[in-house]
C-alpha cells in the first residue's frame, strides 16, 4: 500500500521539481558576450502518460506483496509462516495406538507485524473487505480441532491491545485430515466481514496483531502417525483495494539538492514559472503542500501560497473510475522564493487525500490499469552579463 501511496505523490508532486532539475543545464555558448542579455524561454518539461500496472512491485519471494487478479483489481496480500509443530512435541512419542488420547497443545501469543501504523499522521481511512485467512497444515490422521485463545491488534508498537471480536473467535474449528500417508490437508480458518470486526481492525491501521490458539484431540480411535512429520500454522492477511479515504495526511522528506546541482547558474536564473496539467485517472484528489528545509530540517519556504490541488477521478456506483479529470496549477518561483528553493537540501510534502465521494461514505476501487497523466512547462527567464 505505502508503495501505491508513495507512487502517486512521486508522479503528481515530487517530480514536478525534480524533473525540471536536468533542464537547467543552460549552455551559453552561442550568445553573445558583449552586452548584458536578458532572455526568457518556454521549455516543455514533461508529457508522459503512467499506468500503474507499470511500476507496481510484481516480487511475490516477500511476505508483503500485491496481486493483480484477471479484471485488474489490486489487492494487497500479507503473509506470515507462525509455528511449525514436529509430531513428537504433540504426541511426545506415542505415534500410534488403538485408543487416542486427549492431548492439548497451546499455541503460544504469535506476533504479526504488519506497521501498518506508519501510514497515516491523521485522517480516516476503511477498507470495504479485509480478510484474515488462518491456514493449518496438517499431515497427522487424527482428529483434531482448533480454538483462539486469543486475538488483540495494537494501533502503536507500545499501545494497549484492543480486541478482534466475532463469532469466529468463539467457536472450535475442526482440523481436516490428509487422505493418505505423506500426504496433507489445509484448514482455512477465515476472518472476513461476516464472522468478525476485521474491517473495523484493519482499517485502524495497527503496528501488529498478537494471537494465541489452542488444539486439542479428540479422544478415541486407532492412530498412527509418522514420527519425523511437521505441522504448521501460516496467516496470510488479503487487503482488497476496496478504500474510502477522508482527510489523510501524508508527511514525507526528500532529499532535494537542485541549487548543488545547478552551481554557478543558479545566479543567472531570475524567475521560473512552472505550468503542469494533471490528466488523473485515479478516484484520489490530493491538496498538497511542498516545504523547501535546509540542512537542518528549518522550513525556508512553500511551493506557493495556495498549494497544488488536483481533483479525483469520477465513479460510477460500484465506485469504479469512470472519467479522469484535467487541473491546471501555475507556480511562480522568484526573488525570496527563488533563493530559498536553491538553498534548500530538502523537500518536504504535505499531502491531503481524499477518493471520491468520501463525503457520502462511498468506498472506491483501485485497478491497475488507472493512469496519470503528466505535462509540465517552464517558463525560465535568466541573465547573461559580458564577459568583457
Amino acid at each position: 500500500m505505502k508503495k501505491l501511496i508513495n507512487t502517486f505523490i512521486l508522479i503528481i508532486s515530487i517530480s514536478i521539481l525534480t524533473s525540471c532539475g536536468d533542464k537547467f543545464d543552460f549552455s551559453t555558448s552561442n550568445l553573445s558576450t558583449d552586452f548584458e542579455q536578458n532572455s526568457e524561454f518556454a521549455i516543455p518539461l514533461v508529457d508522459a502518460s503512467i499506468i500503474l500496472e507499470e511500476i507496481l512491485p510484481d516480487d511475490s519471494t516477500l511476505n508483503k506483496y500485491l496481486v493483480i487478479d484477471n479484471n485488474k483489481f489490486i489487492r494487497l496480500i500479507n503473509e506470515y509462516d507462525l509455528a511449525s509443530y514436529p509430531a513428537d512435541d504433540f504426541f511426545d512419542g506415542n505415534y500410534s495406538g488403538n485408543n487416542l488420547p486427549f492431548i492439548e497443545y497451546k499455541l503460544n501469543s504469535q506476533i504479526i507485524d504488519i506497521g501498518l501504523n506508519k501510514f497515516i499522521n491523521q485522517g480516516e481511512f476503511y477498507l470495504a473487505d479485509p480478510k484474515i485467512t488462518i491456514s493449518i497444515k496438517n499431515y497427522w490422521n487424527v482428529a483434531t480441532r482448533f480454538k483462539f485463545a486469543k486475538f488483540f491488534y495494537f494501533e502503536e508498537a507500545n499501545s494497549a491491545g484492543k480486541p478482534v471480536t466475532g463469532p469466529i473467535l468463539n467457536d472450535w474449528v475442526y482440523v481436516n485430515l490428509p487422505i493418505s500417508p505423506e500426504e496433507f490437508a489445509y484448514t482455512n480458518i477465515k476472518l472476513n466481514n461476516n464472522n468478525s470486526n476485521i474491517a473495523d481492525v484493519i482499517s485502524a491501521m495497527p503496528h501488529h496483531f498478537s494471537f494465541g490458539a489452542n488444539f486439542e484431540t479428540i479422544p478415541g480411535g486407532a492412530y498412527n502417525i509418522n514420527p519425523g512429520s511437521v505441522d504448521s500454522v501460516k496467516v496470510k492477511i488479503d487487503i482488497p483495494l476496496d478504500l474510502r479515504v477522508t482527510d489523510l495526511i501524508l508527511r514525507d522528506t526528500e532529499d532535494f539538492n537542485l541549487g548543488s546541482e545547478l552551481g554557478n547558474d543558479t545566479a543567472k536564473v531570475q524567475s521560473l514559472l512552472l505550468n503542469f496539467v494533471i490528466q488523473n485517472g485515479f478516484p484520489i484528489s490530493i491538496d498538497a503542500q511542498l516545504y523547501f528545509a535546509d540542512a537542518n530540517y528549518r522550513i525556508l519556504d512553500s511551493i506557493s501560497t495556495a498549494g497544488i490541488s488536483i481533483p479525483s477521478a469520477t465513479v460510477d456506483a460500484e465506485g469504479k473510475v469512470n472519467q479522469s479529470t484535467e487541473s491546471l496549477n501555475t507556480i511562480n518561483i522568484e526573488n525570496q522564493k527563488k533563493a530559498n528553493l536553491f538553498k534548500s537540501k530538502y523537500i518536504i510534502p504535505k499531502i491531503k487525500f481524499n477518493t471520491a465521494n468520501s463525503n457520502t461514505m462511498q468506498a472506491v476501487k483501485l485497478y491497475s490499469t488507472y493512469t496519470v497523466g503528466l505535462k509540465i512547462g517552464a517558463r525560465i527567464k535568466f541573465q547573461l552579463k559580458s564577459t568583457n
